[in-house]
């Protein structure tokens, strides 16, 4: 059950990321090809995004993992 709310939380994740990748004007970039320093700027951009993806996967995780364990030890101090 759990890991279908952690799979929830990341799809929502994912589709936030992409939605700020989508801004990213691709067809200006294809239009100055010359121009590296949009191109280092834009993969700048998209290495953020997947950085702020990678960091939200992380975050989660690490939640979930946590109140497992507490959950774990509530169960043993139980029984």
């Amino acid at each position: 059950m759990q890991d279908e709310r952690i799979d929830e939380i990341l799809k929502k994740t994912d589709e936030r990321l992409k939605d700020r990748l989508k801004k990213i004007n691709f067809e200006k970039i294809e239009k100055n090809s010359n121009c590296i320093k949009e191109l280092r700027e834009t993969f700048n951009k998209i290495e953020d995004n997947y950085n702020m993806k990678i960091t939200e996967y992380n975050k989660e995780m690490y939640k979930q993992g946590f109140m497992d364990g507490v959950n774990l030890i509530l169960n043993c101090l139980i029984d």
